[in-house]
This record gives structure tokens, sequence and C-alpha cells, in this order.
């Protein structure tokens, strides 16, 4: 190593001198120059040459005077920015975007912070700017033919050269600049303007023939603008505002009653009625030492926990899991800087802002430019909305980025990032840093959103108005925010990063139910999981049921051109769908009668009228016998009564084989679907299914009763004292909604939370009125709650969901939705019981309605009722009655007249249970039938009761 430093050395003194205040360069400074670039391209991890190179300080002492003195060689000039293009390098990107952890390497980087500084501060010199800005100049005022690649290519080191310089970060605490003074990145940014430099950037910007170097511009502006904030720079004027001058004094009395409190603090610490010379012994009230005696300490304190053990340490946070802290820095910077930098953004929102965000979301989305520009093009999004927002607001100015579109771009980036901080753990702090960026430029297009909306001026009202309605229609942009609160983690983010993702979301909120009200039929999509099983799966895809209201509004709507159909249109039978009868098929002709009538019916519902009609006329001939299609020669009158029959008709679950996948749909491609349904069956897949519904505001909010959530507020609201007066009001508001609009106040009876609660109530400041009152609002709700249940004390200690939200206040033993799955010995008996009762009195209503009502204890909801009787045996309907118990003596003897009456029929069973006076199930009364004697085969009996086709016919 040592021989390193020499060589390094002797190269360095290689590069010349100053001679009479002027520099005079060595006769082997251009071979020096290759040499410590070569040097650099072998430098190693721990950046040995680097570092040695910034403690030398070449860059001020030898690389920029020879640039000044020898800027029309042009030779020499590529190699000295080629030099200083990697001398100042970021140190972060060094050490590829990811901080060293260990100590070592964190020194050395450190180190190299350092060594940037002292190169920015020697490029504060306005002299090298002029010549960077003219070299720019003169390629840029080069005709295109001119323009080769070794030009092209030394304006992009120039450029890289001006983003390096900005980028170093500034040391405000060894500046110690106030606001209002020029630290060392304004005076740079003075150089610039002085330069004219920040004229060619913004003339790149502009020029439409430049957009190779758009990303390189983007990137400078931003560095440029970092420190500012955008309404500070647009409220910026030659004579202070009476709202500026109203803030600052507001601002200082604060800072004084501050340090009045703290000087009142410290004389009562120190100020007591005896002298301190009379020290002695003291007890502790109500606390007890090693015996029953009351606690001695030797000195008053005023903090208890030292009474315990003065000397202990607190446990440390493991690194790992420390909160991130805040890097964003807002800076007010000296007044000129100020003025010409707002010159700079009304400049750029008018000349150049849209064709210029426009080419970079092309860039960004044809994947062109490296992973961190859509970062810059985040803040730039941000920053000059936020500035035209509050300088004079005029949406042409930033039309491009105000549409739907940009909206999806930054969701779609948003939930990209998210992943990223799941799966690329080591490079959280830059993951989250972007996601920052991502909500930051989010918000700001909600808050664009918000005045036009509500704008005086029609136009942006209902350009305002397409946008939400599209934008909360869609699931994933209406729970964006929603998923972003849940995802929240204070390791992961920062504290701003949660005061702007809260203030974001009071933004949404405040959209949503403005809309909502003002249209309250808001449709809107919802996701739906279907659990998919083999049992229902095969009923849900093969047979539609419809309600009997939905069915005679049906066939009312659809007779009338049935029936001009039946009589002026004469309808030949030779399609493939009019042939009712396969002989083929191994199905028997009885199920094909069936199908035929399933078909007829699905031609009629989906207005079908002429393959109905055809069907039905072609399923006559084949099924003459029984009438059930019809006779030969029928008026239209009694064969519309035949299609009505049949459309009314309770034919069962339709089968699927044949052609009835074509005649029930109009699809073709249901057969391959009903293929991947059945693999789906298999595997009892859940199915996500997208439906439409009426947006409800109150359902919405309850999405937010998440203990995750609460904690994040309430983190947000611990820092009230420090906070804006808006962030306050909308960490209440957001916290009012769960628990007053939606009374989940029980979420917020913690313990932490009404310490909190304290310092609010022990706050003088007025600002903090809001916070008072609901304080008092969930400290009254907490009081109510313990004259009913005196275990709330104990639920202090943890967070809580909803499910214990609900107990504290109701009581342990109920639940919202059902108190107890659990059925006991008594509950069963008092079923058996109002069973029995029922089937004594037969009242009108249904038995299932009729339990419910008579239950002693009605904490039970329909539902589990209904699957109650089912598991112990009595099975419930609405329209039908089933008793499972011995048949009485009176039942047999009507049984048995009945078969009697009913035998040649072709369907006995289905007659003799609608005139029997209690009704049983099929099954018990053919069992009770072959037991009487009454037939010789039980399959005969079945046989005969199992022809459906003969369903509609007595229907």
């Amino acid at each position: 190593m040592a021989l390193v430093h020499a060589e390094l050395t002797a190269t360095c003194n290689s590069l010349g001198c100053v001679i009479d205040n002027k520099y005079v360069i060595d006769p082997q400074c251009s071979e020096a120059i290759r040499d410590l670039i070569k040097f650099l391209r072998r430098d190693g991890d721990d950046h040995e040459i680097r570092r040695f190179l910034g403690a030398a300080n070449i860059v001020e002492t030898d690389l920029l005077p020879i640039l000044i003195e020898y800027a029309n060689k042009s030779e020499m000039f590529d190699l000295i920015i080629r030099l200083l293009v990697n001398l100042t390098t970021p140190a972060l990107l060094i050490y590829n975007e990811q901080l060293p952890a260990d100590k070592v390497p964190r020194q050395y980087y450190l180190q190299l912070e350092l060594h940037l500084q002292k190169y920015k501060r020697a490029f504060t010199n306005i002299k090298v700017w002029k010549i960077i800005a003219n070299k720019l100049a003169e390629v840029i005022q080069a005709e295109y033919h001119e323009k080769g690649e070794e030009k092209v290519l030394s304006t992009v080191r120039l450029l890289i050269l001006v983003r390096n310089i900005l980028h170093v970060p500034a040391d405000n605490d060894a500046e110690c600049r106030p606001d209002n003074d020029a630290n060392l990145h304004d005076q740079v940014i003075w150089a610039m303007h002085q330069s004219q430099l920040i004229d060619i950037i913004m003339y790149i910007a502009c020029s439409e023939n430049e957009q190779q170097y758009y990303l390189h511009a983007l990137e400078i502006i931003s560095l440029m603008l970092r420190d500012q904030n955008a309404t500070e720079l647009a409220t910026a004027s030659v004579n202070r505002s009476e709202t500026d001058k109203q803030r600052d004094e507001q601002e200082l009395k604060i800072v004084l009653e501050k340090e009045r409190q703290e000087k009142i603090e410290k004389s009562k610490k120190y100020s007591g009625s005896r002298h301190s010379k009379f020290g002695g012994r003291y007890v502790v009230s109500g606390m007890k030492s090693i015996g029953e005696n009351d606690m001695v300490v030797s000195s008053m304190t005023s903090n208890v926990n030292k009474a315990f053990d003065r000397y202990k340490n607190r446990l440390k946070t493991p690194r790992n899991r420390m909160p991130l802290k805040d890097t964003i820095t807002d800076r007010k910077s000296a007044f000129s800087v100020r003025l010409f930098l707002k010159e700079f953004c009304i400049e750029f929102l008018h000349g150049a802002y849209n064709t210029f965000m426009k080419h970079i979301r092309e860039i960004l989305v044809r994947s062109k430019g490296q992973p961190n520009d859509e970062s810059y093009y985040f803040w730039s999004i941000q920053f000059f909305m936020e500035f035209n927002r509050n300088n004079i607001f005029e949406i042409k100015l930033v039309s491009e980025t105000m549409s739907l579109h940009i909206f999806h771009f930054v969701q779609e980036r948003i939930e990209e990032i998210r992943l990223k901080l799941i799966t690329d753990k080591k490079k959280i702090p830059l993951w989250s840093k972007r996601m920052h960026l991502g909500l930051k430029a989010y918000k700001e297009l909600m808050e664009t959103l918000l005045l036009m909306y509500q704008s005086k001026e029609s136009t942006l009202q209902s350009s305002a108005r397409t946008i939400l309605t599209n934008l909360f229609y869609v699931v994933e942009y209406r729970d964006l925010l929603l998923s972003l609160l849940n995802f929240y983690d204070e390791i992961k983010f920062s504290r701003m990063y949660l005061k702007d993702l809260i203030e974001t979301n009071h933004v949404f909120m405040k959209l949503l139910e403005d809309l909502g009200k003002r249209q309250r039929n808001l449709v809107v999509q919802k996701i739906t999981r279907v659990n998919k099983n083999k049992k229902s799966s095969k009923k849900t895809k093969t047979a539609n049921k419809v309600s009997p209201e939905d069915d005679d509004t049906v066939w009312t709507n659809i007779s009338p051109d049935l029936k001009e159909t039946i009589l002026f249109h004469e309808l030949v039978v030779d399609s493939i769908n009019a042939r009712p009868y396969d002989p083929v098929s191994e199905v028997s002709m009885e199920d094909q009668k069936v199908e035929a009538m399933h078909r007829i019916k699905m031609h009629i519902k989906h207005k079908r009228l002429e393959e109905a009609v055809k069907l039905l006329r072609a399923s006559r001939e084949v099924w003459p016998e029984n009438d059930v299609f019809g006779k030969p020669r029928l008026s239209s009158d009694e064969e519309l009564d035949i299609l009505k029959e049949i459309f009314f008709a309770d034919l069962g679950i339709p089968m699927t084989d044949g052609d009835e996948n074509m005649t029930e749909s109009n699809n073709p491609n249901d057969n391959e679907n009903d293929a991947t349904d059945d693999e789906e069956d298999e595997e009892n897949a859940d199915q996500i299914r997208i439906e439409e519904n009426n947006f409800e505001f109150i359902d919405f909010v309850k999405k937010f009763a998440k203990p995750k959530i609460l904690q994040a507020c309430c983190q947000l609201l611990k820092d009230f004292e420090t906070n804006s007066t808006y962030t306050n009001h909308v960490v209440v508001k957001l916290l009012h909604r769960i628990t007053f609009d939606c009374k989940y106040s029980a979420l917020m009876f913690q313990a932490s939370v009404f310490r909190i609660f304290q310092k609010i109530f022990s706050s003088k400041n007025p600002h903090h009125k809001e916070l008072k009152h609901f304080a008092i609002f969930i400290i009254r709700k907490f009081t109510d709650a313990t004259k009913k249940n005196n275990k709330v004390f104990v639920e202090l200690l943890f967070w809580k969901d909803l499910k214990t939200a609900y107990e504290i206040e109701e009581g342990y033993d109920t639940n919202p939705k059902e108190v107890s799955t659990n059925w006991t010995e008594e509950q069963e008996d008092e079923l058996h019981r109002l069973h029995e009762e029922y089937l004594q009195n037969m009242p009108d209503e249904d038995e299932l309605t009729w339990i419910c009502k008579n239950l002693i204890k009605q904490d039970r909801s329909r539902k589990s009722v209904s699957k109650k009787l089912k598991s112990i045996g009595i099975i419930c309907k609405n329209k039908q009655k089933i008793v499972n118990r011995e048949f009485s003596e009176a039942e047999i003897v009507q049984i048995t007249q009945l078969f009697q009456e009913f035998r040649e029929t072709n369907n006995p069973i289905s007659f003799i249970m609608e005139k029997l006076d209690v009704l049983r199930p099929k099954k018990l009364i053919i069992d009770k039938i072959v037991e009487l004697g009454l037939v010789r085969d039980r399959k005969e009996l079945w046989k005969k009761n199992s022809k459906k086709a003969n369903k509609c016919k007595y229907y």
C-alpha cells in the first residue's frame, strides 16, 4: 500500500503547479491524468485510491485550475472531465445504493462523503460553471450533422458532472446555516444561475431535438430543487404577506412559550422549601420495600423509576429493528435563490412540463432508463403540480399528468416497489424512499383532483367527476391506500411517509364520501370469493334457478312475440337443434324427453322463439303418447299453453350431454370453460368473481377498523405537539370515522392512547381543541363501559379487534353475528319440543320461521337454526315441512286410501304427497307402502315415480 501511495503522490506532482497566481501544467500532465484514471479503475473494495486522492484534494488544487486555464485544449479538457466525473461519483452509488453495515466500511463511506463535500465547495467558483456552460452551448447549437458520437458523449459527461456535484448531500450541522441564509448548495445553484447553465438546462427540457438528454435534465432539475418546499417557493414574493408574518409570529410565540416552561420547571426542581444541606431520608408513598414498611430513599427525585435502580440502563433496540429515520428536510434558502428558482419553475411549467413529462413517461414505460429514473419522475409530478396548485392554478399547465392512465402508472409502480420491499430486504431503505416518492406523487394527484372537483368551472368539475368515477369503480384503485396502511411498518417506513399516507387517505375518503352523496347509486366493482366444491358447483353450473317472480316477468314480456311466432311463421323442422331424439345416444328415451323440455325452456328464456316452437313440434312427433307435447293439429292458443306449462315446470337438473351446452349459452367456448371448472372443482379451489354493486361509504370505512391501522394513527398522534394543525385534524378525522360513525369506540381503549390523551389535556395550545374533544368522547365511552364491564381495565393493555371490542361493550358471551356455535342438550330438546308443537298446531307460517320466533333465547340466526335442524334429523324448508317420526293409524289409513285411488296413474307418489295431511319424505312413503303390502315390487313403484317427463302435465 505504501508503494501505491508513493506512485499516486508522484503522479499528482506531475500535474503541475501554481506560479505567479497562475497554474502551469507539467509536460507529462496528460499522461498523469490518464494514469489516475487507470488507478481508479483498479481501485479495490476499500476504495483506498479514491480516498487518497480525496485527502490530497487534487480537485480544488489541480484539476479545476487546469480546467479553467486550459479549457481551449479539447483533449486536455476531455481528460479532466473524465477524471472529475469519476472522482465526484456519489458515494452511495459506489456502494451499490446500500449503506455499509460494518464499522470500517462505514468509516470509509463517511470519508468519501467528506471528500465530496470538499469538491462541492470548490465548485462554487463561477468560472468553472461558465466553462461548462460554454461547452454545452457549443454542442447544442451545432447542426445535427455536426453532432458526432464524441460530442454527444462529452455532453453526457458534462451533464453527469453537474448531476454529481448537485447530488452531494449538504452537511447542515457542520455549516450551521439558519433558514434564509445561503448554504453550500445554494451557493452552487447561484453560481450555475450566474453562469447561465440553468438556462441551458431549460433549453434542453424545452427542445424536442434534445430528447436523448431528457433524463439527465430531469435528474439535474430534481437535485436543484430537492431542498425546496413547493408551497413555500410558490408563495415567495418581494413583499412578505400577512399570512407569512402571522405564521412566523406564531412560531416565535411557541418557541418562547416552550423556553419559558423549561425555565419554570427548572426553577421548581431546584427551589425547595428546605436548604440543600438539610438532606435526609424520604419515604415513597404507596411503594413497599422488601418488608412490610414503605420504601425509603436517600434523596428526592422527580423520576419514580430511579427509585428502583438509578444505575439501570435501558435495553438497546437492535439495529435491524430500529425505526427508519426521516431523511427528507425542507429548508428555506436565501431569498434571492428562492426568487430565481420560482421564476425557473414558472417558466418550466409554461414552456416544457407537458411535453417533457410525456416523453419521460414513454421512456420509463419502454424501460429505456435506469431503475431509479422513475423516482425523479414521481418527484417532478409532486413538486410541479404542488407548485402550480399554490401559485396560480391552471390545469392546462399540468394536463399531461392529470389523467387516469397516470393514476394507473403510479399505482402499478407502487405495487412493484411494495413487492421489492418484501423480497429485497437488504435494500429496504432504498425501496422505502422510492415508495415515499410514489406516494407523494399520488397525494398531489389527489390534491389537484380535489381542487378541480371543488372548482366553480363546470368543465373542471365534470373532468374531475369522470376521473373519480373511474378511479373509485376499480377495486385496485379504491383499496390502494387501505392496503398501504395495512402494510405500514415503522421499521420499513419513516414517520414522514406515515404522515403523507394518512393525509392522502384523508383527501381520498373526502372525495369518495362527497361523490357517494351526490351520486346515490354509485356503482363500483366488488371482488367476491366463491368456494367451489363438488356438490354445489355442479348445481351452479348446470342449473340456473330463477325465482317465480322472474319467470312470470319473462313470460309476460315474451308471450305476445311467442304467439305471433306460432301464428304467422311456417317453421320447417330440419335443423340439428330441432332434433329432440338421438337413437345412437346411450341416454334413455325418457331422459331425452326431459332434456328436450329443458332445451325448449332455455330457448324461450334466451328469446330464441322459432327454435322453441320447432323443437316443440318435433318432440310432439317423437313422443305423441300422454299428450306431453300436445296433440296433433293444435290451435295457437293450445300450443301456447303447452309452452307455458313447459316453461313453468320444475324439470330438475338438466343433463350436460349432447347439445345442451350449446343451446343454453350463446358462447361456443362453454365446453372448454366447463372442463376447466371441473378441474377446479376437483381441487376445491376458491373462485374470484368480480361483481358490481351500489357503493356504501360506511362499509368502506369499516375496512379501516383494524388494530394495525389504529396503531399507525396513534403513532402519528403521539407527536401531536410537533405535528401541523392539518396533520392532527387528518388523524382525528380518520379515528372519528371509525369510532363515531362506525360505533367502534372500544377499539381505542388502550393505555398508550390514554397516555397521549393526558398530554393533550395538559396542552394549552388553542389548535389542540379538536384533539381534546375527541379525547373527551373516548374517555366518556370508556367510563360507560366500566359500568357494564369491570374487566375493561385489563383490556387497556392490549390492542383489540372488532370481536373483542364488541364483547367489551356488550358482554363476553355475545357476538354481533351469533352468540355461540355450540348447542347444549337443553337447546336441542327445545328444538324437538317446538317441532312437536308445530306439528300439533300447524300454523300458517313455515316451521323454520315459527321455531325461530318461539325460541326462549333470541340469540340464534335463522341459518344456524336451519343447520341444526338438519343435523338432528328435522329438515325445515320455507315451503315444505318434513317430519321424521312414526306413522299414526290415521295416516296409515289415509295412505292406503290414496294409493288405491291413484295407483293407476303414472306418478302415484306425487298425488299421495299432495293429499297427505302431514307431509312426509318420498322415501318414507314408499317404504310404508311396501311395508303395508300394497305393491309387490318396490322397484316398479320407483320406476313409475321417476318418470319426470309427465311432471309438466300435472304441474
